[in-house]
């Protein structure tokens, strides 16, 4: 019998113990912070836009704090487009700050609203907001501006190298994003044709357009002789007109333009 109550007294410790315990890690406990830190555009295909939203939660207390879950909303003018949760955060450091990044992705149809609204009107208002579910705590975010259309027109094309079997051209984009974040490029393309023949096929690999105004050069190669059948009926009639057209998830411009090739091969 006096084991059995040695064992009740020793577990009725053990709890209030434990309780005294949770009560110090509870007053230690200071309601973390969350604050949008920025926003950049992932990987970019014809099928898929990524979003990455980058929120900082700054733990204010003395130890470690697990973050659960975070669940989120985009919208776009006014237009909830998507939704999703994301888990297995991690854990806020004691008295320090984390970087969590989102990955929205924008598929089929929020991808075609997101590119109807840039196509349309050059710009779009959204908003990210959300809530991050931290040991107990509901810590809400959100961000609201506008993701604007990059402008883009041919401001140059000149000529390289050129005799009957290749004609070198460069042509100089003018491109100007207003976004305060750099546009991936990988999956821009560009092609040139000449009436109803196509001339050259082409694209850019790991290119990024900076924020702010810039030139891109696309390096492209025609074969007049897909055109004339020899050099005689290319001097006869020089004058060629060029159709260049460029295309991406994010933009697009065609651009025509006579070249005289009689005045080249001089």
């Amino acid at each position: 019998m006096n084991r059995m109550k040695h064992l009740a007294v020793a577990s009725m410790v053990i709890v209030l113990a434990g309780c005294s315990s949770l009560q110090q890690i509870s007053s230690q406990m200071i309601k973390p912070e969350a604050a949008f830190k920025s926003l950049s555009v992932g990987q970019v295909s014809a099928k898929s836009i990524e979003l990455l939203p980058v929120i900082a939660i700054t733990n204010n207390s003395m130890l470690p704090i697990p973050v659960n879950s975070i669940d989120y909303q985009l919208s776009l003018n006014d237009q909830q487009l998507l939704n999703g949760m994301s888990k297995d955060i991690g854990t806020l450091p004691a008295n320090g700050t984390k970087d969590v990044t989102l990955a929205l992705a924008l598929t089929n149809k929020s991808l075609s609203a997101l590119q109807q609204l840039l196509f349309k009107n050059g710009e779009v208002n959204y908003l990210i907001s959300g809530n991050i579910n931290v040991v107990g705590f509901d810590i809400p975010f959100e961000k609201q501006d506008t993701l604007y259309l990059p402008k883009v027109s041919v401001s140059n094309i000149s000529v390289g190298k050129a005799n009957f079997k290749e004609v070198a051209l460069t042509v100089e984009l003018e491109v100007d994003n207003k976004n305060d974040f750099n546009l991936p490029l990988d999956n821009l393309s560009y092609r040139v044709s000449s009436n109803a023949t196509a001339l050259f096929e082409g694209a850019l690999q790991k290119t990024a357009l900076d924020s702010g105004s810039q030139r891109i050069s696309l390096p492209i190669k025609i074969k007049p002789n897909m055109l004339f059948s020899n050099i005689f009926s290319l001097l006869s009639k020089p004058n060629v007109p060029l159709t260049i057209e460029i295309d991406s998830p994010l933009f697009s411009v065609t651009k025509q333009q006579n070249i005289n090739l009689g005045q080249i091969f001089k």
